[in-house]
C-alpha cells in the first residue's frame, strides 16, 4: 500500500510541476504581449512624428517657393 500511496503523491507533484510551469509560461506569455503591444504603440507613434515632420518640411518648402515668386 505505501508504494501506491507515494505514486499518487509522485504524481500529484509532477502535476502540480506541470501546472505552475504552464503558469509561468502563461505569464511570460502574457508580459511579451504587453511588450509588444507597447512596442508597437512606440512604433506607430514614431510613423506619425515622421509623417508629421515630412509635412512640416513641405510647407515650408512651399512657402520658401511662394516668397522667392512673389519677390519676383
Amino acid at each position: 500500500m505505501s508504494t501506491c500511496r507515494l505514486s499518487a503523491v509522485s504524481s500529484t507533484a509532477e502535476d502540480n510541476s506541470t501546472s505552475n510551469e504552464l503558469d509561468d509560461m502563461q505569464k511570460v506569455i502574457a508580459l511579451l504581449q504587453m511588450g509588444l503591444a507597447a512596442l508597437q504603440k512606440d512604433i506607430e507613434s514614431a510613423e506619425e512624428k515622421s509623417v508629421l515632420r515630412s509635412i512640416a518640411s513641405n510647407i515650408q518648402a512651399y512657402q520658401g517657393y511662394r516668397s522667392t515668386q512673389e519677390a519676383s
